[in-house]
C-alpha cells in the first residue's frame, strides 16, 4: 500500500502534462493488476490523495518571535520569575 500511496502522490505532486498523467494512472492500474491488488483501493487511494492536495493550507497570518533573555545569577527566584513570564 505504501508503494501505491507513493506513486500516486508522485502523480498529484509532480507537475505533469494531462496526458502524461494518464499514462502514469494506466501504469499504477497495470501494476495493481498484475500484482492481484484490489482496483476499489486503488481508486479510493487516488480520490484521498488527490482531494487531500487540493485543500489549502492553513498558513499563519502573524508568526510569533520568541524574545530571550539571560539572567546572570541562579537562584529559586529566577525560576518564579520564568515561569511567570513563560507565556508572554
Amino acid at each position: 500500500m505504501a508503494g501505491y500511496r507513493f506513486l500516486h502522490h508522485r502523480m498529484h505532486s509532480v507537475p505533469l502534462s494531462p496526458s502524461r498523467k494518464q499514462k502514469e494512472w494506466r501504469i499504477i492500474q497495470q501494476i495493481a493488476m498484475a500484482s492481484c491488488f484490489v482496483i476499489s483501493l486503488i481508486h479510493s487511494l487516488n480520490f484521498y490523495i488527490e482531494h487531500t492536495l487540493q485543500q489549502p493550507t492553513a498558513t499563519d497570518p502573524t508568526p510569533q518571535t520568541k524574545i530571550w533573555t539571560t539572567f546572570t545569577y541562579y537562584s529559586p527566584l529566577i525560576q518564579t520569575i520564568s515561569s511567570l513570564f513563560k507565556h508572554t
